[in-house]
């Protein structure tokens, strides 16, 4: 994991911590795949709007952990590295499969949303480093 995302040694832990939980009870990423992944380094918002747009799209769906667990992997969504390890032109085309101008009236309209989880993150995180202090 350290390899993967050597950010998670400096990053804030309420920041890691969400984006651990977020991946795991709302994305649906089991523990071995996550830990296998590039998802921690990437910035919350980054992950939320990704996540958040394919998910209102119907490309992606939670995966049902009983299904996994008899089949083995859920191949209906997209790979994790395709979701977040792609550049956005990328992403946009063979991933959420919108036009350009789809992606940035999205991002405008979830921005409001994730901006409020994200800045509450931002205050926990700066109360914190105020008591280390």
């Amino acid at each position: 994991l350290v390899s993967r995302c050597p950010n998670i040694l400096t990053d804030d832990w309420p920041v890691t911590k969400y984006k651990i939980n977020y991946a795991y009870y709302e994305m649906g990423i089991n523990m071995r795949l996550l830990s296998r992944s590039k998802l921690l380094k990437y910035p919350i918002r980054k992950i939320l709007t990704r996540h958040k747009m394919l998910e209102r799209s119907g490309l992606y769906k939670k995966p049902d952990p009983e299904l996994i667990q008899h089949i083995g992997s859920d191949d209906a969504n997209p790979l994790i590295k395709n979701i977040f390890e792609s550049s956005d032109t990328i992403f946009i085309k063979n991933v959420a499969k919108l036009s350009f101008q789809e992606f940035e009236a999205f991002q405008l309209l979830i921005e409001n949303e994730i901006s409020e989880e994200a800045d509450e993150l931002d205050d926990e995180n700066s109360e914190d480093s105020d008591d280390d202090d």
